[in-house]
């Protein structure tokens, strides 16, 4: 094909945009055949250093030095999306500014230490000058707190601020704020740093550390416990059945619901809702406040799923229930059930159903004042089915086309599906943009459009071998997207590359496929999820530098 024929392709009013995030999707799921994976020895894939996402760091912060740093993260420039998440290692680079910022972010925790001496006590039995009582403190903290055994050069270097302090005529608990402060700015906390083996003909395990700061990291966002330090250390984590014991152990905790809270919000791309501006002439109930509580009740759903059912991942498209607040239940037409967030049932309501009915993913994929059927429908494509489509070249014009008066959003797609140039790529995802035009662009259901037309939501469910599923409504739509294998293999391609945090490539065909095999033997939830990938083979394996660069 020629330059110009690919430009043509594309030259057309409405041709497809980003779905936001810093780069695009990377390709088709990959799905070699499992009898075939079965032959293969385990492949890890790519490995590099992956700095701690700013939600790691406060979690490690708060679960080690026991301080709340989470004003003072806020204030960070947010992490980069890059294809839905914010904990690609890629892009997790510390600039100059954020090296700035970790050290006041540093000091800031380490003043915030209220008791020293109880603090100090966790990691020594004495507080006098001598080497002992210096290096057991500053060796047993920097076990927890960076994740590894200190070298006798880096408990020299941590030792010497101790005599920084005694020269400022301070004592030993000072000179240990001076250690926390250090060892807070140093690499090896910022950065998930594992060490790589010599070069060989197969990957090689990590170390006991390395594995259970894989563990913690998965599950809780944050440093592994003593529990799963010593696991670790006595070679409990070896076997996949012994991972599994501590993974049902750390499910446990509350911080593991609050990870697979901020899994949740990168994959469906939250955090931009309370920022979202829309037009307050047309969108006069819309505000901060009730974009706040759209993306509490996603999230509220999602763990009642998760928690309480523990339900299979695909169920969040057909669960008829939700979580609202008075005003959020009036926003749907709902009576208010009482204060606060109360559980609605939404059998009987016809344009509520699942996650994707709901206010927070339907204004956040909406692209602006006017609903845009392309980015909806992008965002079924991309984030929910792990498929893609190239992306325009830069010079073409992806502003929507002007609707009007007898002329639909829908009218207009369906003339450029059938257009030569455009249809080839649109009629992917055009189709499952139609059920959301009964939605306004801040999720309010709408029987007609700003012109008066009478917008529909039937079509055809796009399958990968070119089928038609035929839907009538909302709910049909989501009964079928939740019976898609491609459904079932992306939510297991999403969580594997938040656990992996990186964009997945050829090497990781077989470890997907295995592990969603074994996830569907056991039922598809999230909790099976973390278990499948932590048993997985590839999971304590590392390749050799020699094999990652050729």
């Amino acid at each position: 094909m020629t330059a110009g024929a690919v430009v043509a392709l594309w030259a057309c009013n409405g041709v497809i945009g980003g779905s936001g995030d810093e780069s695009g999707v990377s390709g088709d799921v990959l799905s070699p055949d499992l009898a075939e994976c079965r032959e293969r020895p385990p492949d890890p894939g790519e490995s590099s250093a992956r700095r701690l996402t700013h939600a790691e760091y406060q979690n490690t912060v708060f679960d080690v030095l026991g301080v709340d740093v989470s004003a003072e993260v806020a204030q960070l420039t947010p992490d980069i999306r890059v294809e839905g998440f914010t904990n690609n290692a890629a892009t997790l680079v510390v600039t100059g500014e954020l090296a700035n910022a970790y050290r006041s972010l540093a000091h800031s925790a380490a003043e915030k230490i209220e008791n020293v001496d109880d603090f100090v006590s966790r990691f020594a039995r004495c507080q006098d000058a001598s080497d002992d009582c210096r290096e057991e403190f500053i060796r047993r903290l920097g076990t927890k707190l960076m994740r590894t055994s200190l070298e006798p050069e880096q408990i020299g270097n941590f030792a010497s601020l101790f005599e920084v302090a005694e020269a400022e005529g301070d004592g030993f608990t000072v000179g240990a704020k001076l250690v926390v402060e250090a060892m807070l700015q140093s690499a090896q906390f910022l950065y998930r740093v594992e060490n790589q083996p010599p070069s060989s003909d197969a990957p090689n395990p990590v170390s006991p550390h390395e594995l259970a700061s894989r563990l913690a990291y998965l599950v809780w966002g944050s440093a592994p416990d003593d529990a799963l330090l010593d696991a670790a250390m006595r070679g409990d984590l070896d076997e996949p059945d012994q991972r599994e014991t501590e993974v049902v152990r750390m499910l446990e905790h509350p911080r593991a619901r609050e990870t697979a809270r901020r899994y949740f919000a990168d994959w469906l791309g939250l955090d931009v809702l309370e920022a979202l501006g829309r037009d307050q002439n047309r969108y006069p109930n819309f505000n901060r406040q009730l974009a706040r509580d759209m993306k509490e009740e996603t999230l509220r759903f999602f763990d009642h799923l998760v928690w309480e059912e523990q339900g299979a991942i695909t169920d969040i498209y057909t669960r008829q229930y939700t979580f609202a607040t008075p005003a959020l239940a009036e926003f749907y037409g709902l009576p208010p059930a009482g204060d606060g967030f109360q559980r609605y049932d939404l059998i009987g309501v016809p344009d509520r159903i699942g996650v994707l009915t709901q206010g927070a993913v339907l204004a956040t994929h909406a692209g602006g004042d006017d609903p845009s059927l392309v980015r909806r429908g992008l965002f079924v494509l991309h984030d929910l089915l792990c498929d893609s489509v190239p992306s325009p070249p830069d010079n073409v014009d992806t502003t929507p086309p002007d609707t009007a008066k007898g002329t639909s959003q829908r009218n207009r797609s369906e003339e450029r599906v059938k257009n030569a140039s455009c249809g080839g790529c649109h009629a992917q995802f055009d189709p499952f943009g139609y059920v959301f035009e009964r939605y306004d662009s801040v999720g309010a259901a709408r029987a007609e459009d700003e012109h008066g037309n009478m917008l529909r939501s039937d079509g055809l469910f796009q399958t990968k071998d070119g089928k038609e599923i035929p839907f009538s409504d909302v709910q049909a739509f989501v009964q079928t997207l939740a019976d898609r294998p491609r459904a079932r293999t992306c939510t297991v391609r999403k969580q594997v590359q938040f656990a992996l945090g990186r964009v997945l490539g050829a090497a990781d065909g077989c470890t997907l496929v295995q592990i969603e095999d074994a996830v569907s033997q056991r039922g598809g939830t999230y909790q099976d999820l973390l278990i499948e990938i932590a048993r997985h083979p590839s999971f304590r394996l590392i390749r050799a530098e020699s094999e990652r660069d050729n």
